[in-house]
């Protein structure tokens, strides 16, 4: 998922606020200081106290840490935006009007080249990859030649991420604070997750233009409802199951406006999280519970000054998309660099 569009925090809430119930707003904690933007305690989801200072956040404990970092795998992309998992061990990682297929295993990349910049990727078990844009869900068959655009429905459209199974298309709308699920011929199916009674949905609150999903082992669709400071699991039908995770600066849980701001499943059905502001990647449980970091502020930044920025302006993206392999390796993409960080699991050979 990427933010590449020119929208800060501050303007994404006033774009689509109107009944929307961003009980976060103004409240975004970044490495020293989170300033008050007009809301009161009470409606904070953690009714926090703000001007943090967070300088003994930025060291993760070593007994907490279960994974080693390896090294690094060079895309060779300018403006890298997203990371997404693909077929037989590949990685397909988009930028600047393109779309690299990496392989884990050292294989020669194969690059497709755009007329757009993606703001997230998926592979379809045909061959073909389903890319979205800001308003429009594409798919392009192996060499790019696009097959499908489809427009989302209306509203204020901002997507972010898409996934997929076997039937479906999801693609989560932070404009719209909802997720739309597609055919694989993209045509528009339904739109789920806004707070109602029926399905038993809390609804989803995005201060900021960071919304990612993605499908697990057990066919539900992980969802990240970052003002709440929670991940949820819905059916690819829109019922809400159940959902996990705390607002506070304890490292177990989220600390911001909007955490955790991507996800990724390993094999197992745990979770992978990853926090912008304090920039944070760890690991959780099929039931939520907390089990350990990859990787924290001191081993993830080499730019305080951008990552503070990137608290107060969305479009500085100082985020880390993630990935995981059947390894449960995970890769963090990193848009200084335009490297993938690779993390393996210590113990792993």
């Amino acid at each position: 998922m990427k933010t590449n569009d020119a929208l800060t925090r501050r303007n994404f809430i006033e774009a689509g606020a109107a009944g929307a119930g961003l009980v976060a707003a103004g409240a975004a904690a970044g490495w020293l200081v989170t300033r008050n933007r007009g809301t009161t305690p009470e409606e904070r989801p953690d009714h926090a106290v703000l001007d943090y200072d967070l300088t003994e956040l930025e060291k993760v404990p070593p007994e907490l840490m279960i994974y080693n970092e390896a090294p690094p795998i060079a895309t060779g992309l300018h403006g890298v935006t997203c990371v997404a998992s693909g077929p037989s061990g590949t990685l397909l990682v988009g930028g600047t009007r393109a779309i690299k297929t990496l392989s884990v295993n050292g294989a020669q990349p194969q690059a497709t080249d755009l007329k757009f910049t993606p703001h997230d990727v998926h592979p379809l078990p045909d061959g073909r990859f389903a890319v979205i844009t800001r308003k429009r869900l594409i798919i392009l068959d192996a060499d790019g030649t696009v097959m499908v655009q489809a427009d989302v429905p209306d509203g204020r459209p901002f997507l972010t991420a898409v996934t997929g199974d076997d039937e479906h298309l999801l693609i989560a709308d932070a404009g719209n604070r909802e997720i739309l699920r597609y055919g694989h011929d993209g045509k528009f199916q339904m739109r789920f997750g806004r707070k109602n009674s029926e399905g038993n949905a809390p609804g989803f609150v995005i201060p900021s233009p960071y919304f990612d999903i993605t499908i697990a082992s057990d066919g539900l669709v992980r969802a990240t409802n970052t003002g709440r400071h929670r991940v949820e699991a819905y059916t690819t039908n829109g019922s809400y199951e159940f959902g996990w995770g705390t607002a506070s600066m304890a490292i177990e849980s989220f600390c911001g406006c909007c955490n955790p701001c991507y996800i990724s499943v390993l094999t197992d059905g745990r979770t992978v999280t990853s926090e912008k502001g304090l920039n944070r990647i760890k690991i959780y449980g099929v039931d939520g519970e907390f089990e350990g970091v990859v990787a924290g502020p001191e081993h993830l930044v080499r730019d305080r000054a951008e990552a503070e920025r990137a608290c107060e302006d969305c479009r500085v993206g100082f985020a880390f998309d993630v990935a995981s392999d059947a390894e449960d390796r995970v890769y963090a993409l990193d848009r200084v660099t335009g490297n993938l960080r690779v993390f393996e699991p210590r113990g792993l050979s």
